[in-house]
């Protein structure tokens, strides 16, 4: 059969047909003069029939092999589906596949080659090869297909180091709970290493202070009486012993301590308290800002680009910043490259430093490196991935995750006059929150997503002020609402950590 492109964007034609490739296909209709209209992979495609036996029909599934000739793209089947189900068949064609493209015919390639084709991706020798490779030694093969898969659809290289940043994306742990943990070893190890005293500082930095930290600031800033005041406070809601004078002489502890670990797990001894030092910290601290006068200092004048701020801190830009450190080098000058990422770099490749430190900061490179390739697309019309990153919030982390759909314009840059936002927050007093922005032509549409708490009032309140700012970055407020419930789906495709590209926005070429 010859191929032409029929009835699809230039953006689902990205890429040529590349030979010998195997994809699955499924004839739509047959149409006079030899001709049908096949579903090729994810691609619709018209198509010459040249002699087949048995002939093609409307409706059935088929395998075709893609043949280079000059000028013009040939497919030969390879297989196709009789009457079993669509499972059935392609558990059967795993063996067609293999031995047409002559692949070794075991059982972890027979997986790979069916999961390709379950998911409709075009199956090659080399990639088939190298997956098995990657997946020959694998704890989950359902997961780590998923990362195969991100890889092939992103058209990254299926090579070990790519493989275990996708790997590392996918891991249950966040960023933030993996920089608690290196700091929790780190200080375990007392360590004097130069590389690690620039990391703890890089990550003091980053997060301005810990929860603990953040509290023991804001205690001083109130004095111990009022300090006390309110720790009692705090802790007569959630026991009855608290004016006992046993209790008494812990929370003066505590508050002379300002925070210190011996006197904060003293304090839930005998408080009897189910929280753990962190769940402390972090409650109390909000329970202080929320009854005390002085209010804890947040970041100031980073505000407006605290996103890209926090992208640069964790290091997005170090490889570009490596480029111009060697072009800055061969000048007779250096560029610091202090972010966390480089400090990580440096800590884990240090065989001096105790291994525990080295492995969890190669931990959070990996975990990086992968929010990095989520940028990547292989679609320069369309971008679309999804972000979780730590931000800081009561002077301590955050996880917000971020999802975004956009145009792109001739040069690759996201066209911002037609995107779609979403933000997934944990708020301390709203709880969960999705909120989306849509962009269309500079005119601007904000949804708030939350069954917690009703915040039409202070969106109503808010709204003059909000569209005056919009206004005078040139953008035009259509709409500010509130929704009662979390769009669920909308929810899992903001903290997907592998973004599978499947476009929700309209796009004319």
């Amino acid at each position: 059969m010859n191929f032409q492109p029929y009835a699809i964007s230039q953006s689902q034609m990205i890429g040529a047909y590349a030979p010998e490739q195997i994809l699955r296909g499924k004839v739509l209709e047959l149409l006079p003069d030899r001709t049908a209209i096949v579903r090729l992979g994810a691609k619709q495609i018209v198509a010459k029939v040249a002699a087949v036996e048995p002939p093609l029909e409307m409706g059935k599934e088929y395998l075709f092999q893609l043949l280079q000739k000059t000028n013009e793209v040939r497919a030969k089947l390879v297989a196709h589906a009789p009457s079993a189900s669509v499972t059935e068949y392609i558990h059967n064609a795993a063996d067609s596949v293999a031995q047409a493209l002559d692949l070794k015919n075991d059982a972890l390639t027979r997986k790979i080659v069916q999961f390709f084709l379950e998911h409709n991706m075009p199956v090659s020798r080399e990639p088939i090869q190298n997956a098995s490779a990657l997946l020959s030694m694998s704890r989950n093969l359902a997961s780590d297909l998923q990362a195969i898969r991100w890889l092939q659809q992103k058209q990254l290289p299926l090579s070990e180091s790519f493989f275990k940043a996708a790997q590392a994306l996918s891991g249950p742990d966040p960023i933030q709970t993996q920089l608690n943990q290196l700091m929790q070893r780190i200080e375990q190890t007392h360590s004097e290493h130069p590389s690690i005293q620039k990391l703890k500082a890089t990550l003091h930095s980053f997060i301005d202070f810990f929860p603990e930290q953040a509290s023991a600031r804001l205690l001083h800033q109130i004095g111990a009486e009022k300090s006390g005041a309110l720790l009692r406070e705090y802790l007569s809601a959630h026991i009855d012993t608290v004016h006992s004078n046993d209790l008494r002489s812990s929370v003066a502890a505590f508050i002379d301590g300002a925070n210190d670990p011996q006197a904060l797990a003293a304090l839930l001894s005998k408080t009897g308290l189910r929280q753990s030092p962190q769940q402390f910290s972090e409650n109390f601290f909000t329970f202080v800002t929320e009854h005390s006068e002085i209010k804890p200092q947040l970041h100031t004048g980073e505000g407006e680009n605290l996103f890209f701020t926090m992208l640069k801190k964790l290091g997005f830009d170090y490889e570009f910043r490596i480029g111009q450190q060697q072009e800055e080098q061969t000048k007779g000058s250096g560029l610091a490259l202090d972010t966390l990422k480089g400090h990580l770099i440096a800590v884990s490749q240090n065989q001096t430093i105790p291994q525990s430190v080295r492995e969890t900061a190669q931990m959070i490179v990996q975990k990086i490196t992968g929010q990095q390739l989520q940028l990547a697309a292989a679609d320069p019309f369309v971008a679309q991935f999804s972000l979780q990153i730590p931000v800081p919030h009561n002077q301590s982390l955050t996880d917000v995750s971020v999802y975004l759909e956009s145009k792109r314009d001739r040069k690759g840059k996201l066209d911002p006059d037609s995107c779609t936002i979403a933000l997934l927050l944990d708020l301390a007093h709203l709880k969960e929150t999705l909120i989306t922005l849509h962009s269309q032509n500079r005119s601007l549409s904000i949804n708030i997503q939350n069954d917690h708490m009703d915040v039409r009032p202070f969106l109503k309140a808010r709204e003059p002020a909000l569209s005056e700012r919009l206004a005078a970055m040139g953008y035009r407020l259509l709409s500010l609402s509130q929704s009662a419930q979390v769009d669920e789906q909308l929810k899992k495709r903001v903290t997907e950590p592998l973004t599978q590209t499947t476009y929700r926005m309209d796009v004319k070429i």
